[in-house]
């Protein structure tokens, strides 16, 4: 897709102005986010568990085994469920608060929550309307989660450096569906569209967010295993336990201040768009999207197709 120059002009905020008003959004919120975060976390790590269970006693009797079988079942759909409901209850809750009344704390006009600005009223979290909510929209959520998987995954996995731009145009789709009502492919036409002629703008602040998080997570991680492996000795499971720790702190603070500077992200480089998308760029970022959707199906087929020829020929074969 070419870059063309934005509706209307506007100074971005750079990654640094979108962390910190991340940070102090989350700060003082991170009670209300951390509990909505903790939900999934509950199921996956009942599928986890009941995994470990079924693999200790794996001989034993095939009713004790089947009825843990589909206990980790249905703790695996609602898990799965929870999941792709996850977006959609965070980014309602940080746009709820975005949007709160705010107390000005230093010199300056600001808009929303700001470097200079704190939530004076925090809305009241009920994570059982939240994601009831969210769960009756899960097919039509479901559809722009997948063509998004399906077009980023098809860029990634066959043009691996177009990919950061396909990822940096199609990355808001999770916005457009929530704020613009926009469905299906119209929503990642919305995201093009938002970003269109601010692509290296938007690799750039993708790209810091992303490198910071990892960053921050490798550092957390060699911390947790040093700490364990001090405090436990050598027992085997010292690494599941710093594991599961940073999968915690991974969970109910690090993704939730992920989504808000995601989310920080849309609204900054939604402002000046106009409403109304250019038929002719619509028409090309469909294209785009419908390529790599293609392209993404015909992977998905031929793939297993291939290793499935490959094993019943003789060509792999596995050893236990």
């Amino acid at each position: 897709m070419e870059q063309t120059q934005t509706t209307s002009p506007h100074e971005l905020k750079s990654f640094i102005t979108i962390a910190r008003e991340a940070y102090r959004l989350c700060k003082a919120n991170i009670h209300a986010l951390a509990l909505l975060s903790a939900i999934p976390f509950v199921f996956v790590g009942g599928v986890q568990a009941i995994a470990s269970v079924v693999d200790t006693y794996q001989n034993s009797s095939t009713t004790y085994l089947a009825t843990f079988g589909i206990i980790a079942l249905i703790f695996g759909v609602i898990s799965f469920i929870l999941r792709v409901a996850y977006p959609l209850v965070i980014v309602r809750t940080i746009d709820s608060i975005h949007n709160a009344p705010s107390i000005q704390t230093s010199a300056g006009a600001t808009e929303g929550v700001d470097v200079s600005v704190m939530p004076a009223t925090i809305p009241a979290v009920d994570p059982h309307a939240l994601y009831m909510k969210s769960i009756k929209e899960f097919f039509p959520y479901f559809w722009v989660v997948l063509l998004s998987g399906c077009v980023l995954g098809a860029s990634a996995l066959f043009f691996v450096i177009p990919a950061f731009f396909v990822f940096a145009y199609f990355s808001f789709s999770t916005f457009t569906y929530l704020f613009e009502g926009k469905r299906g492919i119209q929503s990642l036409v919305a995201s093009a569209w938002i970003v269109r002629g601010r692509v290296y703008e938007a690799l750039n602040r993708f790209l810091s967010v992303g490198i910071s998080l990892m960053f921050l997570g490798l550092i957390l991680s060699i911390v947790l295993h040093i700490i364990t492996t001090i405090a436990l000795g050598s027992f085997d499971f010292n690494g599941v336990v710093a594991d599961f720790i940073l999968s915690l702190i991974i969970t109910l603070f690090i993704m939730p201040y992920a989504y808000t500077c995601w989310y920080l992200l849309y609204r900054d480089f939604s402002v000046g768009v106009s409403a109304e998308i250019d038929p002719v760029f619509a028409k090309k970022a469909k294209y785009w999207a419908v390529f790599f959707s293609i392209i993404a199906g015909i992977a998905l087929i031929a793939i297993p197709t291939v290793l499935i020829a490959a094993i019943a020929s003789g060509q792999i074969y596995f050893t236990f």
